[in-house]
């Protein structure tokens, strides 16, 4: 497995949170657990070595919690709270043995609900370099 999915999976199993992904359309038409992290596919951006190397991933996911009923200034709790769970979660990937760097692009709170739940939601935006070895590269 990618240790980012791997090591998104990992924060979201320590902290209670279901875990899913695909496009935007998807997220749209599903059903939804919140607190939940909705990833993007990942985006693999550069390569460094030959045999073993660096590999550069961008990856997009969404902090999304559905609790409805809030008004404006529950929100913008909210968002904060979002804001350190996506902190947390790039500790995590930092963390994992094969991750070399991590770095956010951007997070940004959505300006409208993305679901027909009344969500509030995150939208997070990292690079992420990942050391590789290919041990069977054909000559």
């Amino acid at each position: 497995m990618n240790p980012i999915i791997e090591s998104l999976n990992n924060y979201a199993a320590a902290n209670r949170w279901s875990i899913d992904g695909g496009t935007a359309r998807n997220l749209a038409v599903g059903q939804l657990e919140f607190p939940v992290i909705w990833h993007q596919p990942l985006a693999l951006t550069g390569k460094i070595g030959r045999n073993e190397g660096v590999l550069t991933y961008k990856l997009s996911f969404l902090l999304l919690d559905g609790e409805e009923g809030r008004d404006h200034g529950c929100r913008e709790e909210i968002r904060e709270r979002l804001e350190q769970h996506a902190l947390g979660m790039i500790r995590t990937l930092e963390n994992h043995a094969r991750v070399q760097a991590v770095r956010l692009v951007s997070c940004r709170p959505a300006e409208a609900t993305l679901t027909h739940y009344g969500e509030t939601a995150l939208t997070v935006t990292i690079e992420a370099d990942v050391l590789y070895c290919h041990k069977n590269t054909p000559a």
